[in-house]
């Protein structure tokens, strides 16, 4: 089995890590594919904090070692060869084997790039998604200085790009539109198209559970219960999931509202308007997230048609078609709607018409799902990634 080490720079985050790494890493090391190591660098202080906290338990759930540094924040200059020189000091230090480097998201695979200077090793660039789109979406009108600024940060996120595909021996896509993209800066460089898919031994459909979450957050049987999982930024369109939601109780009293959000604050200034009743607001860990969705009738992601969006696979599509649910959304995010009208669980997106009709066969539905939206579907392709 391989060595590998697994780079990323958002610390220990427990969305980020919790939904897509721990799981990575833990299946690649049953598969004997790779063993690797996770190396997280947080770049504030308070995210250092908040991730040393959970160095254990991310430890125990991919069942492996974990290590955690400070870095440098991406927006200062030169902090690709900042951090790239403490990654290097950190390797020289702790001394690991590694015939890879697994660099999640652009900025990692910059940082490592500048590793195959003095080490020989197979740099995997792992695609998420479309940073500049990303970056721009924090810059609408601002003054003068300020859009210099924009200017600046703009060109470096595109140098970054650069150098991770002109650094990487193979790469990692999350959507044919992010492919698109990119595809004449790899140029011959071997590719993989891997969307964010979610563990089928965590997400699927259970009508015990859903009966026992059903109680436990007090929605009867007749009741109809809307699911938006997620973070409630503005491109993430929850104001439009907030005004269906609203279009739908108005016609009929039995629709509820289930929001499962890290952002407890925002989500209840968001709903502060509507009836006490009609809404329920969660956190969750990624654990028990599946409950929740199977406590749910229909989920939402109604995604706002923008090209960060377009080049995204967003993971909790797959949480949803997994748990067997129907999910109201738009063509905004192009390949999970193709899945979902395969699948039959598409409910398209239309203002003031949207029409959703329910119970579906939700055991068949999560049935079917795992032969697209599971994680163990991906398993060819990471071998082709680490191995060839």
């Amino acid at each position: 089995m391989k060595k590998g080490l697994y780079i990323l720079f958002e610390g220990l985050s427990d969305t980020v890590i919790d939904s897509q790494v721990m799981a990575h890493v833990a299946d690649m090391r049953k598969k004997n594919i790779v063993d690797f190591e996770i190396w997280g660098f947080a770049v504030t202080r308070e995210l250092y904090e908040r991730s040393q906290k959970r160095l254990q338990v991310v430890s125990d759930l991919s069942g492996g070692k974990v290590r955690l540094f400070r870095g440098a924040r991406p927006a200062i200059p030169l902090s690709s060869r900042i951090n790239s020189f403490l990654l290097g000091q950190k390797i020289n230090l702790y001394k690991p084997e590694f015939d890879l480097i697994h660099a999640r998201t652009n900025y990692s695979a910059s940082v490592c790039s500048y590793l195959k200077l003095k080490y020989s090793f197979d740099l995997i660039w792992d695609c998420r998604g479309d940073a500049e789109g990303e970056y721009l979406l924090k810059f609408q009108k601002h003054n003068f200085f300020i859009r210099q600024f924009k200017r600046y940060q703009i060109k470096k996120i595109r140098w970054r790009i650069k150098r991770a595909a002109a650094a990487c021996d193979k790469a990692i896509f999350v959507s044919t539109p992010l492919l698109k993209m990119h595809k004449s800066k790899i140029g011959e460089t071997p590719y993989q198209i891997i969307p964010g898919l979610a563990p089928e031994q965590l997400f699927f459909y259970d009508p015990q559970l859903r009966a026992e979450m059903r109680s436990s957050l007090s929605v009867s049987e007749s009741e109809r219960l809307l699911i938006y999982s997620g973070t409630v930024t503005y491109y993430q369109s929850f104001p439009q999931s907030i005004e269906l939601f609203r279009q739908l109780r108005d016609q009929e009293k039995s629709y509820r509202l289930l929001v499962v959000t890290p952002q407890i604050h925002a989500a209840k200034e968001a709903l502060s308007d509507l009836p006490d009743h009609s809404y329920l607001i969660r956190r969750a860990a990624f654990e028990e997230v599946n409950g929740y969705l199977n406590a749910a009738d229909c989920a939402l992601m109604i995604l706002e048609d923008i090209s960060r969006n377009r080049a995204a696979f967003p993971i909790k599509f797959s949480e949803y078609c997994l748990a067997g649910l129907p999910i109201v959304m738009s063509k905004s995010v192009p390949d999970a709607y193709q899945i979902a009208r395969r699948l039959g669980n598409l409910i398209e997106y239309k203002v003031d018409a949207t029409q959703i009709k329910l119970p579906i066969d939700r055991q068949n539905l999560s049935q079917k799902s795992r032969l697209v939206a599971s994680r163990s579907t991906t398993i060819s392709k990471y071998r082709q990634v680490y191995l060839h």
